[in-house]
C-alpha cells in the first residue's frame, strides 16, 4: 500500500509530478493508517 501509487504510475508510464515533500506525506499518511489498524486490531481483541 506504501508504494501502490509509484507501481501504478511506472506500470502506465505515468509521470506522478509529486514532489518530495508529497511523495513523504503519502507515505506518512499511509503509514498512519496502518498503525491505526494495528491498534484496533490489539484493542478489540
Amino acid at each position: 500500500m506504501i508504494h501502490g501509487r509509484k507501481v501504478y504510475w511506472d506500470f502506465f508510464g505515468i509521470d506522478s509530478g509529486e514532489n518530495e515533500r508529497q511523495q513523504r506525506e503519502y507515505i506518512n499518511s499511509c503509514v498512519d493508517l496502518f498503525l491505526r489498524g494495528v491498534g484496533y486490531i490489539k484493542l478489540s481483541k
